[in-house]
C-alpha cells in the first residue's frame, strides 16, 4: 500500500469515549465509524480513515444530537504517503425526534470539503417508520457548495428502503434517485450528485456486481468483470469507471429463513441512469441493465457459517459507443466459509 501512496493501515479501530458530566450526552474521539441515520449516503471512512469527534446523545425523552468531524485524508507526509495532500474533512450534525414509538424523523446538514478542491454542503430528513409487517427507511438530500474554482454544485438525492416482515419470509423493495447532468459540467454547474469525500464515504447499496455489495447475501468486498469486460469494481456514483450520471434504480428481492441454521433469498436489481452518458460519442440510452441474485447462508455450526451468493447481469446500452458493438451480459459467483472465534 505504502507503493501506491496509500495510508498504512495501523490500528484500524479504537475509540475514547465518555459521558459528558451534568448531561446525557457522551463525547468520543477514535477511529471508528461515523454514519447518517441512512448509513450509505455518509458511510464508514474505511481502513484509511483518521480519528474523528463526536458528540452524541439524548437532549430530552424524545430528542437526541449527533454531531461529528473527521476526515480521510490528512496533509503533510508524515500521514500521506506519497505526494503531499490536503485535508480532506467531514462536518455533520443531526437532531432525531421521535414522534412515536414507531416513527423517527431525522433532519441532517454536513459539509465535505477537501483543502484547494471541492466543497460540498448536504441537507437532508431521514424518517424512519414501522407499522405492522412493513418497515420504512427513507431519506430526501439536496446538495450545493463547488465542484472547483469554476464550476458550482446543485444536486438531490432520494433513498426508500421497505420491508416486510412475514414469518420466516421477508421482502424488500427500495428504490434509489440520483440526479444526473445533461450536458457535464459545461454551463458552469454540475447538476449530478456526488458523494462525500469521494472514496471515503458513500453510497454503497445494490447487486452485487455493480457496488460489490448485495442487499441480502452480506457478502462485501465482491469484484466482477463488467459488461463489455471493462474494468471492475464500479460504483454507481462516485469515484470510479463507468459510474452512472446520476442513478434510478429499483431492487426487489426475498429472504426465506428455512431452518434455525439455512436461509436462503433472491432479489432481481433494475439499473438505470438518471441521464444518458454526456458527450457526441454514446448511444442516448439509459438502461444499464437488470441483475440477478441468488443465494444461502448455512450455519454449520454455532461458529462456522457457510455463505453463497451468484449473479448475473443482462448488460443495457449505458455508455455504448455510436455504432459499436453490444455489451456481453456478465455473471459472478462467490462462497465464504467464517468460522468466529
Amino acid at each position: 500500500g505504502r507503493t501506491a501512496g496509500r495510508v498504512g493501515v495501523g490500528t484500524n479501530r479504537w475509540v475514547v469515549d465518555f459521558a459528558v458530566p451534568g448531561s446525557k450526552l457522551r463525547f468520543r474521539w477514535g477511529r471508528t465509524d461515523y454514519t447518517s441515520p441512512d448509513k450509505e449516503i455518509y458511510d464508514s471512512g474505511g481502513r484509511s480513515r483518521e480519528p474523528g469527534f463526536a458528540l452524541y446523545g439524548k437532549l430530552s425523552n424524545n430528542v437526541s444530537l449527533s454531531m461529528f468531524t473527521t476526515k480521510t485524508r490528512e496533509s503533510g507526509s508524515g500521514t500521506q504517503i506519497g505526494v503531499e495532500a490536503s485535508d480532506r474533512d467531514d462536518y455533520y450534525a443531526s437532531l432525531s425526534f421521535k414522534a412515536n414509538p414507531n416513527l423517527t424523523i431525522t433532519p441532517w446538514v454536513a459539509n465535505s470539503r477537501a483543502g484547494g478542491g471541492y466543497d460540498y454542503w448536504f441537507g437532508a430528513v431521514n424518517v424512519k417508520a414501522k407499522q405492522g409487517i412493513m418497515s420504512i427507511n427513507a431519506t430526501g438530500v439536496i446538495q450545493g457548495g463547488e465542484v472547483s474554482e469554476d464550476v458550482d454544485l446543485s444536486g438531490w438525492g432520494l433513498l426508500l428502503r421497505t420491508s416486510f416482515a412475514m414469518g420466516k419470509l421477508k421482502l424488500l423493495a427500495n428504490l434509489t434517485m440520483f440526479s444526473g447532468d445533461s450536458d457535464g459540467d459545461s454551463d458552469g454547474d454540475r447538476e449530478r450528485f456526488e458523494l462525500p469525500q469521494l472514496g471515503g464515504s458513500g453510497w454503497v447499496y445494490g447487486g452485487t456486481l455493480m457496488t460489490q455489495r448485495s442487499i441480502l447475501g452480506g457478502i462485501a468486498g465482491m469484484q466482477s468483470r463488467l459488461a463489455g469486460n471493462r474494468v471492475s469494481r464500479v460504483q454507481l456514483i462516485g469515484s470510479g469507471n463507468r459510474r452512472l450520471n446520476g442513478a434510478f434504480v429499483f431492487d426487489v428481492g426475498a429472504n426465506y429463513k428455512v431452518s434455525k441454521t439455512f436461509s436462503t433469498f433472491a432479489a432481481v436489481h433494475f439499473y438505470n441512469a438518471a441521464e444518458p452518458a454526456v458527450g457526441d460519442m454514446y448511444d442516448d440510452a439509459k438502461d444499464y441493465g437488470t441483475e440477478f441474485n441468488t443465494g444461502f447462508k448455512w450455519k454449520i455450526y454455532p461458529k462456522l457459517e457457510l455463505r453463497t451468493i451468484a449473479a448475473y447481469m443482462v448488460a443495457g446500452d449505458y455508455g455504448k459507443m455510436e455504432g459499436g458493438k453490444d455489451f456481453d451480459d456478465s455473471w459472478n459467483a462467490l462462497w465464504s466459509l467464517r468460522h468466529f472465534f
